[in-house]
């Protein structure tokens, strides 16, 4: 098997590993999760998943976003039918504007990179309610999962430079391994200051 297509599947496998130490947390009770923040995921990142393969042609490349992608929602699911989500927050309509303007740019112009681009903003807008959360209370989140996920997309990004192509294939990876490091860095980090409050 070819190096990267098995760290293809280690991106996979580590992605769904994080998905999991976080379900468990948040059915416990010791996560909370942030509706805004998941359902704009479970919209956007699907949008996500699909105009990055097509983008990039390789399923290889592609194992971050498919993988957390199909982790997500199934995660989501599970917290409605759970009852263990926030409610909703309308300034979130940016995020799902953003995310059918690039819909609506891959569906009229066909061009799969165009509107993968435009998602990365409303990416970056979607954690927004999970960071003002976790800024506020970060023993609502474990931090775990967060860094799991960040050494999930290091390797991805470890496959799209073997792999290489194109800088368009980093853009999603890079600013996912920044802002899911975010999290897990405030989750660790500010639970050990003294209130502040």
């Amino acid at each position: 098997m070819d190096l990267a297509v098995a760290l293809g599947w280690l991106t996979a496998i580590t992605h769904i590993s994080g998905f999991a130490i976080y379900t468990q947390s948040m059915l416990k009770g010791k996560t909370v999760l942030y509706t805004a923040t998941w359902a704009s995921w479970a919209f956007i990142s699907t949008t996500n998943a699909i105009t990055y393969l097509v983008m990039t042609h390789d399923v290889v490349k592609s194992a971050a976003p498919i993988s957390s992608t199909s982790a997500c929602l199934i995660v989501f699911l599970i917290a409605l039918s759970q009852r263990r989500a926030t409610k909703l927050d309308p300034k979130d309509k940016l995020v799902v504007a953003i995310g059918l303007l690039s819909l609506a740019v891959w569906l009229v112009f066909k061009n799969a990179a165009s509107a993968n681009l435009i998602l990365q903003p409303a990416i970056a807008i979607s954690f927004i309610p999970t960071y003002r959360g976790v800024w506020a209370k970060p023993e609502t989140e474990n931090a775990l999962p967060w860094f799991i996920w960040t050494f999930a997309y290091v390797i991805s990004i470890t496959v799209v430079l073997m792999r290489w192509d194109n800088w368009l294939s980093l853009v999603y990876l890079a600013m996912c391994l920044i802002l899911h490091g975010g999290v897990g860095i405030i989750a660790s980090t500010r639970r050990h200051l003294p209130d502040q409050r």
